[in-house]
């Protein structure tokens, strides 16, 4: 009998910075990225600061003053990067780099 197979497991051998939508940067140094988890405190972060100052609504800038704290530790780079001395920060910087400004300006 085979044993089920977990939620998430293995996706099909590959690693999720084998993503084909990744940028060529996070399939040459990142083993594994953040989670879904990540994503949502990222989004409640960005929430509670907008909030703070004033806000009802979330920008472009508060998901980005937060992307470091939220993501530098949930980053896992493999040996091409250690080697290469890339940090986690460095990855996050130039991944936000590689995000475009929204069209709305938010």
């Amino acid at each position: 009998m085979a044993r089920p197979r977990r939620a998430g497991a293995g996706a099909g051998g590959k690693r999720r910075s084998d993503a084909d939508a990744a940028p060529d940067f996070i399939r040459e140094w990142v083993s594994y990225g953040a989670s879904v988890r990540a994503a949502q405190y990222l989004v409640l972060g960005a929430k509670a600061r907008a909030l703070t100052q004033g806000r009802y609504h979330v920008s472009f800038e508060d998901v980005r003053a937060l992307a470091q704290p939220v993501l530098r530790h949930r980053i896992l780079t493999n040996f091409h990067a250690e080697s290469e001395r890339v940090t986690t920060d460095a990855i996050v910087d130039r991944l936000l780099e590689a995000v475009p400004m929204p069209k709305s300006g938010l």
